[in-house]
């Protein structure tokens, strides 16, 4: 199982149809502003964490607005767009730009005008087909000698093609190209340009800056409006490595966005069941699943992390079964799958140098502040340890914090023979519970 869900067709269909992200309402929300509000062009920022599901958000746009346009052929399924109800009153044509895979060209513009010669296959230029058997560099030959009206003819260099763009000198020319191809294919295919342009956080600091800066000089152009997916601290972390940490990133960015969208947050626990597909973990032990919601939480899981958790509950999948879900409360090897088993996962995810250093018996207090961050994983102690317990939370802690600390020590440390035994309240933790444990860090390996 890979760490993101892939921007797939199938995945794509299927998480628009049942919502099983909870990201329609906000996909229908940019839908209708793309639609209605930025008919004359502009650029959106839509801003999330590194993780959260901004590619497959934009692959979802993308998606709906192809089939709305006739880009693509359709039937009911790939229509299916569970609660979104679309109103796209024009056809519009779109092109995605991975700008991290593209950050090794000097100049983003030409990456670009490439991308969309690509995506233009098929289409007559002053009477000259450009096929999609034909070579990138034929095509874009072809386009680049008719937009420029025949002033730059660039054939003869196929043979050179890291000097290819070199007969392009005046930076103004490059704009007008750019701008005039975009007219010469929305002409026969659609009202305006849907430009996505996604992983810009993720590039080299220069390329960042310079491919922000050319846009500026395209993005004027009213039949194009531009949808940015970015991480903002990143990207205002990635500028200020070119102009210094007193930089004030923020102004820098509001000259090239005029809206900016924050990607919502999703139900964490939900989205990791809906990966499941037996749901067999999930349906066996309440407990467990709120353990697992609380530890998600705690650690402010993103999508792509939520995916590696998932991939390590299946590794655990036999243990947690065979050893848990119908064994009753007090007992020791139960606390250590709904309750510890949680808290590892999601920390080796989060911070694996203090994940190492809480296994390896050197960390007690990550370990107990973990259990102590809210009043529902005392109450989830509670249960599995069996005590009853009226007490206020901040009483709870006094009475738990020493506990937890014998149960850390035993499980963690060496300063425990393997034939001793301790009592936490009505559980007894004993060699079991050491081998559970060990079984645990090995699989977690």
């Amino acid at each position: 199982m890979k760490r993101d869900l892939l921007p797939t067709e199938k995945n794509i269909i299927e998480t628009l149809k049942n919502d099983s992200i909870e990201r329609n309402k906000q996909v229908k929300q940019v839908l209708d502003i793309i639609s209605n509000d930025f008919k004359d062009g502009g650029v959106i920022f839509i801003d999330g964490k590194w993780g959260s599901g901004k590619t497959f958000f934009v692959k979802q746009l993308q998606h709906i607005l192809d089939c709305e346009s006739g880009l693509k052929i359709i039937n009911s399924e790939l229509s299916n767009y569970g609660t979104i109800n679309i109103d796209i009153t024009e056809p519009m044509m779109t092109l995605y730009f991975n700008a991290w895979e593209n950050d090794f060209h000097m100049d983003p513009l030409l990456s670009m005008t490439h991308k969309l010669i690509s995506a233009s296959s098929g289409y007559v230029y002053q009477g000259d087909v450009i096929k999609k058997n034909q070579s990138v560099f034929i095509r874009m030959s072809k386009v680049i000698k008719f937009v420029s009206g025949g002033r730059y003819d660039i054939s003869e260099f196929e043979s050179e093609k890291q000097d290819t763009f070199k007969v392009i000198e005046v930076q103004e020319e490059i704009h007008s190209i750019f701008n005039r191809l975009v007219d010469s294919i929305l002409a026969e295919r659609a009202n305006r340009l849907v430009l996505f342009i996604d992983e810009l956080d993720r590039c080299k600091p220069d390329y960042t800056v310079r491919l922000l800066e050319r846009l500026k000089h395209v993005l004027n152009n009213d039949k194009i409006t531009t949808i940015i997916s970015v991480n903002l601290d990143e990207l205002g972390a990635t500028v200020k490595k070119l102009y210094g940490e007193t930089f004030n990133h923020n102004n820098y960015f509001n000259k090239f966005y005029d809206l900016k969208i924050h990607l919502d947050e999703i139900n964490r626990f939900d989205y990791l069941v809906q990966q499941d597909s037996d749901k067999l973990a999930f349906l066996s032990q309440y407990v467990f699943n709120v353990s697992v919601s609380c530890s998600l939480e705690y650690f402010n899981l993103s999508l792509r992390e939520i995916n590696e958790y998932k991939i390590y509950i299946d590794k655990l999948k036999s243990l947690l079964k065979g050893n848990s879900f119908h064994i009753p409360r007090k007992n020791s090897v139960n606390f250590i799958a709904w309750i510890i088993v949680p808290y590892l996962i999601a920390l080796k995810i989060s911070n694996d140098s203090i994940y190492k250093s809480v296994t390896k018996g050197r960390n007690s207090s990550d370990f107990t502040q973990y259990y102590f961050s809210d009043k529902m994983m005392l109450d989830l102690c509670d249960y599995v340890l069996s005590i009853d317990n009226q007490n206020s939370e901040k009483e709870m802690k006094l009475n738990y914090e020493d506990d937890f600390k014998k149960i850390y020590n035993f499980l963690f440390t060496s300063m425990h023979t393997e034939f001793e035994q301790i009592k936490i309240l009505n559980t007894l933790f004993n060699k079991n519970s050491k081998d559970m444990i060990s079984r645990v860090l090995k699989s977690l390996k």
